[in-house]
């Protein structure tokens, strides 16, 4: 059983999410990305990682529905969703499938990145079922 903990990141036609995928380890974590939404949910319900990260933009566009989906495809996963728009940095983690919001104070992008990495890095690695381990 590979002891990583998995990272998907969808929609890597995003600079700042292609930069934070390379980031992550490979000793420590097994990155995989996806392109669009209805790919990484395909993705998520079969392998069910410990985290996604994302693009806000999908967020906004789509909101609770968008975690329904995700949750109902896995509900363990964790969610966090990355904007890199505007003149600063925003890091977001929808909590539960409500739809509300937990925002880190604005901040530039490097910092939002290391913010990013640090969430992942101080959350415990999940017993995974022998469903979940990968093949």
């Amino acid at each position: 059983m590979d002891p990583r903990r998995t990272l998907l990141v969808v929609d890597t036609d995003s600079a700042p999410l292609r930069e934070l995928a390379a980031r992550f380890s490979p000793v420590r974590y097994r990155v995989a990305t996806c392109p669009r939404w209805d790919v990484a949910l395909e993705y998520i319900a079969e392998h069910a990682p410990d985290f996604a990260l994302a693009d806000a933009r999908a967020f906004y566009q789509e909101g609770k529905p968008l975690l329904a989906r995700i949750h109902a495809a896995a509900a363990r996963t964790r969610v966090i969703f990355l904007d890199t728009e505007g003149p600063w940095s925003v890091f977001m983690e929808p909590q539960g499938g409500d739809g509300a919001v937990t925002l880190i104070n604005p901040c530039r992008l490097e910092e939002l990145l290391k913010g990013a990495i640090e969430a992942v890095d101080a959350t415990p690695p999940r017993q995974r079922s022998a469903e979940e381990t990968w093949r």
